[in-house]
């Protein structure tokens, strides 16, 4: 019986362990496929809001302003605030197909894409604070795909409400076969919880 209670122990602390391990920074990082993105060298730049929805309006708004320039880690911990981020195109992949946000703790996500100023694709605000079929696809993660063609010219714009919730932002630009690669891993991943989890409640 004792066995047994150690052998549950050891698997809860592996589950936790396991489900932890992609969250350990508070900061906004920026991935290319598996590469890490310098967004000092990617031209990143980003904007704190203390007010002001998150809309079309806004963005217009800030598109005729200074952004600052994303240096290195940027602390998210305790922000009243709504960021802002921009990324310029130009400096990625030409195969990059899909945005994913690695974290499903947003209270409000929006994201489009800018060319010259001008805004020529909008996604629909999603989030925790909305249903999740506001989500392009029905991931826990959020994922939005990049369909504009000629993005070499476009630049990226990522508004979120982290306000009260898990201090990380992950951006991951991903190719079609990274991302594929990358939801079949999460798929097995998940299983193996659910098996280990499954072997907890039976024994």
């Amino acid at each position: 019986m004792e066995y047994i209670y150690n052998v549950h122990a050891r698997l809860l602390l592996l589950i936790i362990s396991l489900s932890l391990s992609t969250g350990l920074c508070a900061q906004i990082s920026i991935w290319e496929d598996e590469a890490i993105v310098d967004p000092a060298k990617a031209e990143v730049k980003y904007q704190v809001l203390d007010q002001g929805s998150i809309s079309d309006s806004t963005l217009n708004r800030l598109l005729t302003k200074e952004w600052t320039p994303l240096s290195g880690p940027f602390a998210l911990k305790n922000m009243p605030q709504t960021v802002w981020v921009k990324i310029p195109f130009h400096h990625l992949a030409a195969d990059t197909k899909w945005l994913l946000i690695n974290d499903r703790h947003i209270n409000e996500i929006k994201v489009w894409i800018v060319k010259n100023g001008e805004i020529v694709k909008s996604f629909p605000i999603t989030g925790d604070h909305f249903n999740f079929e506001s989500r392009p696809f029905p991931t826990i993660d959020f994922v939005f795909p990049l369909p504009v063609k000629e993005l070499d010219s476009c630049e990226l714009l990522i508004a979120c409400d982290k306000r009260h919730v898990k201090t990380i932002l992950p951006i991951h630009l991903l190719s079609n076969g990274s991302y594929f690669q990358q939801a079949e891993s999460k798929n097995i991943f998940q299983g193996i919880l659910l098996g280990l989890v499954a072997i907890m409640l039976l024994y």
